[in-house]
């Protein structure tokens, strides 16, 4: 696409530097090494398990650790943590005989919904912040609600749909190593970033968090992809400028009201996923809270609409349709309440 948009755009290939946002890929390469660090320390893998083994009933374990690693996730981005979660949730599921379709689609939507909370969170939120300038703390404010109303949901989900299932068995927590130096220097390495894009200096923070990954791991550096840095470059570039052409086409309620760009990003994420819907109607809208929203619940309607869904899918050995058997009770209810949310604003 942006070889298409090249050759037949003269103002696509002069806008193409601002549009490929080099400062939030910039944030987006210390987020991976960090991740990669903490992940490699072992510390989001022990927090996971000692919450699976709650009170020896596996029910409330997987509601523990879809929370937890929600929550993880607004830090250390949601592909990160799907990575652990979704692996956990498993083993929860051969271990005490829960469903693995019930395991892994509640972990995978309380990654989802989890990582709203924080720009830091996903690549659709840092986006937004960064194009729409929003403090951190009013950034996060205004995404509690829906955090706590998706996660609340999640776990609602769990109880409900393990009622129906045979007896599951107490589950014990396996004895998981963690390196304290690593997980210390991953911390501190996501600390600066955002305290650093909170003063208003990202790359310093960006630059900071890759050294402190670097002295404490070398190869915490290999987590830092190319392939999937580049391709969200194009990505941005590609649908900003998409969207700069689309927008003016869109009936007028569309993108001026809260209620029309929510409705455009949850659409729109189904189609594209969440991450391209946001580039896309970013700065299109002044209404940059539900264009959050929008993107955010859309990564948890079909599989499509994010790409934590599709990871979780490969890892899982999962059908779509399995996990759609999850995620679909908890949008319908997420979905319409979250417009009720911006509607009371």
């Amino acid at each position: 696409m942006a070889a298409v948009l090249a050759a037949a755009s003269p103002g696509f290939r002069a806008e193409l530097p601002s549009l490929a946002r080099p400062v939030a890929l910039a944030e987006l390469a210390a987020l991976m090494a960090c991740s990669g660090l903490l992940s490699a320390s072992g510390a989001l893998s022990w927090l996971a398990d000692r919450a699976a083994a709650a009170r020896g009933d596996p029910r409330l374990g997987l509601v523990l650790a879809s929370l937890l690693l929600g929550l993880a996730a607004s830090l250390v981005t949601n592909d990160a943590a799907v990575f652990v979660a979704v692996p956990v949730a498993a083993e929860m599921a051969e271990r005490s005989g829960l469903p693995r379709w019930l395991a892994v689609g509640a972990a995978t939507v309380g990654v989802n919904v989890g990582s709203s909370l924080l720009p830091l969170g996903n690549p659709q939120n840092l986006l937004i912040w960064h194009d729409y300038g929003v403090p951190l703390a009013v950034f996060a404010l205004r995404m509690v609600p829906l955090v706590a109303a998706g996660l609340a949901l999640d776990a609602a989900a769990v109880l409900l749909l393990a009622r129906r299932q045979p007896a599951v068995r107490g589950v014990a927590a396996p004895r998981v190593a963690v390196d304290r130096r690593r997980a210390l220097a991953g911390a501190a390495g996501l600390a600066a970033v955002a305290s650093a894009s909170a003063l208003g200096a990202p790359l310093a923070g960006s630059l900071m968090a890759l050294l402190l990954a670097a002295l404490a791991w070398p190869r915490s550096l290999l987590a830092v992809d190319p392939w999937v840095l580049s391709t969200l470059a194009l990505m941005f570039a590609d649908f900003s400028y998409l969207g700069s052409l689309l927008a003016p086409r869109l009936p007028g309620w569309v993108l001026e009201t809260p209620l029309g760009t929510y409705l455009a990003a949850l659409a729109l994420s189904q189609l594209v996923s969440n991450v391209p819907a946001a580039a896309a109607l970013s700065l299109r809208t002044p209404h940059w809270e539900a264009l959050a929203y929008g993107a955010n619940v859309g990564g948890v309607v079909l599989f499509t609409g994010s790409l934590a869904n599709m990871v979780a899918l490969r890892l899982s050995g999962l059908r779509p349709r399995e996990l759609h058997r999850f995620q679909l009770r908890v949008a319908a209810v997420l979905a319409p309440l979250a417009a009720l949310l911006l509607a009371a604003r």
